[in-house]
């Protein structure tokens, strides 16, 4: 799926592949959600990205800065729920000074929805301030999952000191994993 985002007045639309040759990118933000290789390969032409740049990384917390002549590139991952997985989706966002392209998983949706409301309260929004936004939402809801793990880790800590049993040591272990997880992913 595709939505372009104009910059001048926020309007969103949905794009299909075909009418995306026919779009100004100057101005807008294309994000792809969940994209097809012909959505992929729609958004590389019309913003004269190599199609490579924008597939999502197979890597769990990879993360990467490319920086070209006209154009730069980050791969950043998003961790959903610390405390129960170790699972991170990947974001890949393409920028320039006129354009912003995102491809992302339908699990990170909610970041950009909370951008799009961030930018309603803003009159003209170039590329490189929803860029800031998008980071900033992503790092926002890596320190919620500092206070899940806060929350969790009291609420063990009682059941460690009440009564100490099999199951309380596979919860510590299991959470273990999945910090030493989420810290590679922060740094």
């Amino acid at each position: 799926m595709i939505h372009a985002v104009n910059f001048g007045d926020n309007t969103e639309r949905s794009v299909q592949p075909e009418e995306v040759k026919a779009l100004s990118i100057s101005n807008v933000w294309l994000e792809l959600v969940d994209p097809a290789e012909n959505e992929l390969d729609a958004v590389s032409e019309a913003a004269q990205l190599p199609v490579n740049f924008l597939r999502l990384p197979k890597t769990e917390g990879y993360v990467n800065l490319r920086l070209e002549q006209d154009f730069g590139i980050i791969n950043f991952p998003v961790m959903q729920d610390v405390t129960s997985t170790k699972k991170a989706y990947p974001v890949v966002m393409a920028f320039s000074k006129n354009f912003l392209v995102t491809v992302a998983k339908k699990e990170t949706q909610a970041i950009a929805n909370t951008v799009k409301e961030r930018m309603n309260k803003a009159k003209v929004d170039p590329p490189a301030q929803v860029m800031y936004f998008i980071i900033d939402e992503i790092v926002s809801s890596h320190y919620i999952q500092i206070q899940k793990l806060e929350s969790l880790t009291a609420m063990m800590e009682e059941e460690v000191v009440e009564k100490t049993s099999s199951d309380t040591l596979k919860k510590i272990f299991k959470l273990k994993s999945n910090m030493i997880s989420f810290n590679k992913i922060l740094w």
